[in-house]
């Protein structure tokens, strides 16, 4: 079955619209997400079929700023911490039809790996080592794998003490790419912060908000057809289901 395709200029957009509207709330916007960036544009242009990786590298991830309790309402939290974010995706150009030989590609095709890793730190006191607290990956699988297709995973994959050692439970989701993952994060890590600053309207919310919603419409309205069952159960045909390749292509 072929994979999940995705517009190489609207999730170019998606980026840069993060890396506007986050920047405030991050340590090093600029350079990591122009590193995604810049491998969209090479895939775009390349004469290649080949998988390539679409990474954020664990050695240098999107790091948030530091902030005392504010991971809940009123900074009601007693810790000092901070996120990190980092993806790993294995996608491949598609060919553009019936266009020249280096005609620029529009699209790219999801064929393997598809993993948003988040991890949350406790700052350390003076002397000592940042504690990692939690973790988290989202993701999207592949028609052999357990549990939902859209899914967060707890625990991390890097052989941590807080790694999982099952594939399960795959938790549902609806947060598709690295971006709508780092603004899930950081709603998590800021809870009043980060409502003020959106509801303020920052500059290219607008942009961001009809990105998210047009994506979040069609998962929701993917996820509820095939809950609309007279055998088995909702949940079980939702399990097996994978979305069609076309699912967040605008015509």
């Amino acid at each position: 079955m072929p994979g999940l395709v995705f517009d190489i200029g609207d999730t170019t957009s998606e980026l840069q619209l993060a890396r506007r509207i986050a920047g405030d709330f991050l340590q090093n916007p600029i350079a990591v997400f122009r590193g995604l960036e810049d491998q969209l544009g090479f895939l775009r242009t390349a004469n290649t079929s080949a998988t390539v990786p679409w990474e954020i590298d664990t050695d240098r991830p999107i790091r948030t700023i530091e902030r005392t309790g504010e991971y809940e309402p009123g900074k009601g939290g007693g810790e000092t911490v901070y996120g990190e974010l980092t993806c790993k995706w294995e996608i491949r150009r598609i060919k553009p039809q019936n266009k020249k030989k280096h005609y620029p590609a529009s699209q790219f095709e999801l064929v393997g790996k598809a993993s948003t890793v988040a991890r949350i730190f406790r700052v350390g006191a003076e002397g000592s080592e940042n504690q990692l607290l939690t973790t988290w990956r989202t993701e999207i699988g592949l028609g052999s794998a357990p549990g939902c297709s859209f899914h967060v995973q707890l625990g991390g994959d890097d052989g941590s003490s807080l790694a999982n050692p099952l594939p399960v439970p795959r938790l549902p989701s609806i947060i598709a790419t690295p971006a709508a993952a780092l603004e899930f994060l950081l709603a998590e890590l800021f809870q009043d912060d980060w409502e003020n600053h959106v509801t303020s309207e920052p500059k290219g919310i607008q942009e961001w908000r009809s990105i998210q919603r047009e994506r979040f419409r069609r998962l929701l309205k993917w996820q509820l057809k095939h809950t609309d069952v007279e055998r088995g159960t909702p949940w079980s045909q939702l399990k097996k289901e994978m979305p069609a390749s076309d699912m967040f292509v605008v015509q």
